[in-house]
């Protein structure tokens, strides 16, 4: 709880401290992982009613943040845009009411000779979680389960990527290894022996078996949620490994999510965005910052459970996205956001102090903090006196809670903080 007191004279002004990832120590690495098509309602309710059979979905959750309540991109329901959306942090298309150019543009949901930057006019470079971790000297290994996400490596090689300029130069490619298959063993087996070897800093890793039995036999049938029992078999590999590592025993953080879910076309399939089995997805985060069995909407200020709605991507504020998880990812590695991005979670913790800023302006002071659940401002004429709660002043600019203060001189004094209602 913070505090702050003004007189006739001078203003003084108590902070609480934002509780950060540097403050805790960021970890060396990171697995950012997609399940395709894993519907964030049909996973909520095997963790509900049969826990036991995916043990390493339920150690994700009870170990970390979760929500099964995210969301894909708003126009597209489909494995490659929203790969590059969770890779780039931009949705697929320009949101509504958004001035600068954030879209990444890639719609198609195949890879051909083209890239994620020249697909569209105007042509630009979108750069990705990979450009971030390699140019700031840390190793990248990315492994995808469909040829047709070769895009998301052909956009980045040692052709297409962008200069390195910061630090040393690290070259054009932005991964130093790079595996596509069109399922997932060969793949881990490769990505398991690195793991146990030589880890890279950031490992990307696509499970593309959810998606090919939901096309096959329907989402939420016996044979789909076998293949979620699959998925959740190998991530107790990696759990394993993981668990047995000097290198990457409490240094290493997960963040899953899916691309987009499934079941809810007429025909069983993901490909309508705006059906609500396919827009809704899981999102897990285990690493520091993040408390054991959590919810993950309580971590940002500009992200809301939108319950089963689905709003549009320029309003404010947003859900969570699969766009998300890169920045969140680069966030646990210490890392920057990518440059230019637009999906930019903002960070804020569950377990500090809510500290109010005080801003002047003109004769006015500005009292603002970022919304946290269950907040409200009091306010006293002195430390020991009555605390009046403030609720109709409140206004919200999509970033900040804030209320416009005149101070009234005629008072000797006066206080302002933060308490749960």
């Amino acid at each position: 709880m913070s505090v702050f007191k003004y007189n006739r004279i001078c203003l003084f002004a108590m902070f609480a401290f934002w509780f950060s990832l540097t403050a805790q120590g960021a970890v060396s690495h990171v697995l950012h992982i997609t399940v395709d098509g894993l519907g964030g309602y049909q996973i909520k309710g095997y963790l509900e009613t049969n826990a036991a059979s995916f043990p390493n979905f339920k150690r994700l959750q009870s170990e970390g943040a979760c929500t099964f309540n995210a969301r894909c991109d708003y126009d597209y329901s489909e494995t490659v845009p929203n790969h590059v959306t969770v890779l780039t942090a931009r949705p697929v298309e320009q949101p509504a009411g958004i001035t600068n150019l954030v879209r990444h543009g890639y719609s198609a949901n195949s890879s051909g000779a083209t890239t994620i930057h020249n697909y569209v006019n105007p042509t630009f470079y979108k750069a990705s979680t990979m450009d971030v971790v390699h140019d700031n000297g840390l190793k990248v290994a990315i492994f995808l389960g469909k040829t047709k996400l070769a895009v998301c490596t052909n956009s980045y090689n040692n052709v297409n990527g962008a200069q390195d300029l910061i630090g040393e130069d690290n070259g054009k490619q932005k991964y130093d290894l790079a595996k596509i298959d069109s399922s997932s063993p060969p793949l881990l087996a490769v990505m398991t022996n690195l793991l146990a070897t030589n880890p890279p800093n950031y490992l990307f890793f696509h499970f593309v078996e959810p998606d090919t039995v939901g096309h096959s036999y329907k989402w939420n049938t016996p044979q789909w949620s076998n293949s979620i029992v699959t998925v959740d078999n190998w991530l107790g590999q990696i759990f394993r490994i993981i668990d047995s590592s000097p290198i990457l025993s409490n240094d290493t953080a997960i963040v899953l999510c899916a691309d987009h879910g499934g079941g809810g076309d007429d025909n069983g399939l993901h490909m309508n965005p705006t059906r609500l089995l396919n827009y809704t997805i899981p999102i897990f985060v285990k690493g520091p910052g993040f408390e054991p069995g959590s919810d993950l909407y309580q971590y940002f200020s500009n992200r809301f459970d939108p319950g089963t709605e689905r709003p549009e991507q320029g309003g404010v504020p947003q859900p969570l996205h699969n766009g998300d998880t890169g920045n969140i990812a680069l966030m646990l590695l210490g890392l920057p956001e990518i440059p230019d991005s637009y999906w930019r979670p903002q960070y804020v913790g569950i377990s500090q102090n809510i500290a109010i800023e005080i801003l002047k302006s003109n004769n006015r002071l500005i009292l603002r903090w970022l919304p946290q659940s269950g907040y409200l401002p009091v306010f006293s004429e002195s430390l020991t006196g009555d605390w009046s709660v403030i609720t109709n002043q409140i206004q919200n600019n999509g970033t900040y809670n804030y209320i416009e203060v005149i101070p009234n001189y005629q008072l000797n004094s006066g206080f302002y903080r933060l308490r749960k209602n």
